[in-house]
């Protein structure tokens, strides 16, 4: 479970690196990319704690695997809506 967790957790941060990365290439604005940072951040924030009276009245297993599921599918959504699968 620490193996996964650990995983789980580095590919967030890689994403949020790649996030403001092609923010940064794409606009050399530091305005433009701040702000890409919050929107990526936001809806943890304004969710979060939500997410906590959630996680304390159901089996956090299952959470996680539901979660990891839905955004294993959106990102399948997104490649196939881009045409890359």
């Amino acid at each position: 479970m620490w193996l996964l967790r650990l995983s789980s957790f580095s590919g967030d941060y890689l994403y949020q690196m790649a996030i403001i990365w092609m923010a940064w290439t794409l606009s050399d604005s530091v305005w433009f990319t701040g702000s890409v940072a919050a929107a990526y951040r936001l809806p943890f924030w304004c969710f979060g704690l939500f997410a906590g009276i959630v996680a304390d009245r159901f089996n956090r297993q299952s959470i996680v695997i539901r979660a990891n599921t839905m955004r294993w599918l959106l990102s399948l959504c997104i490649l196939s809506s881009m045409r890359a699968i």
